[in-house]
């Protein structure tokens, strides 16, 4: 097979036009290839069927840019470009990459899983490897259907056993989880403030977020340990803070480093207070109020 694999120049899928050119044989586990199939089963379309298109989308572009990047694990791609399209459903706008077929081919049938959100699996080769190849399954599902708060890193899904497959990977990492839990159909793993530290090395020795609001509460997380703060003073900086400007719980918390969950105790105190007053929302911003300085 190697010399036949040495002289393709290019293939393609029977019912797709996009080709991969000067191809990668064998094709072979690494970061890319673990990330790229994470997010396939995270934020993807990557079924066998004639009339789907195998995609994968996000409201962040410097997401899908990154995702079209690790394709090139499989080889030089079509220069297809990324689309801006309107979610009707969400209600707003998200970038989309679609690539060749054949690459959703090749990986349904080298690890005989489905993508199908409802029944998507890691496979079982994917528990093993080094520790970087495991950390890149993480970091990826952090990307898509991961959050931070404070030093808490947590996961969500709509289908539990493939939150069972991430928390096996999180073991073999050596990081401290917490059950499983469902809420309003849908399920949630978090990682134990314990582990934040550990966790936080493993990622930004694979690389940065793409997404700069998840990388920022990545650092805040990794200040928010180091840093001892002086609460007693914690009052009159929230009220300096808000006397220039709105601000969020996130903004707030960035700016004072200071964890969002003691936070929230501080604003709910001073809103007792008639100091400060919270009424709308903003979108994008975690759907968190705005806080402002109470004028009346």
């Amino acid at each position: 097979y190697r010399d036949i694999e040495r002289n393709i120049e290019s293939y393609r899928a029977i019912h797709g036009i996009l080709k991969v050119n000067n191809p990668i044989l064998p094709i072979k586990d690494s970061i890319s290839l673990r990330s790229v199939y994470t997010h396939l089963l995270c934020d993807g379309t990557a079924q066998n069927i004639k009339s789907r298109t195998c995609k994968y989308d996000n409201k962040i572009k410097e997401a899908v840019e990154e995702f079209k990047d690790e394709l090139s694990c499989f080889g030089n791609l079509f220069k297809e470009g990324i689309s801006k399209v309107w979610n009707k459903e969400r209600n707003y706008f998200m970038y989309k990459y679609s690539f060749p077929k054949a690459i959703a081919k090749i990986l349904l049938n080298k690890f005989k899983i489905s993508f199908d959100w409802a029944h998507g699996r890691i496979p079982k080769e994917f528990f093993k490897g080094d520790r970087k190849l495991r950390v890149a399954i993480v970091r990826a599902f952090l990307i898509d259907e991961g959050g931070i708060i404070d030093t808490e890193v947590y996961f969500t899904s709509g289908n539990p056993n493939l939150l069972k497959d991430l928390l096996k990977i999180c073991n073999s990492l050596e990081y401290k989880c917490l059950k499983i839990k469902k809420t309003n159909n849908v399920y949630q793993l978090y990682l134990s403030s314990k582990s934040y530290l550990k966790i936080y090395t493993d990622i930004i020795n694979i690389g940065k977020l793409p997404i700069k609001d998840k990388q920022e509460r990545l650092e805040l997380g990794h200040k928010l340990i180091n840093n001892k703060f002086d609460f007693s003073k914690l009052n009159k900086k929230i009220l300096k803070e808000l006397s220039n400007n709105p601000m969020t719980l996130t903004e707030l918390s960035k700016e004072l480093i200071i964890g969002r969950k003691i936070l929230w105790k501080y604003m709910n105190k001073l809103k007792e207070r008639n100091l400060v007053e919270s009424k709308s929302k903003r979108t994008g911003k975690g759907g968190a109020h705005i806080w402002r300085l109470n004028k009346h």
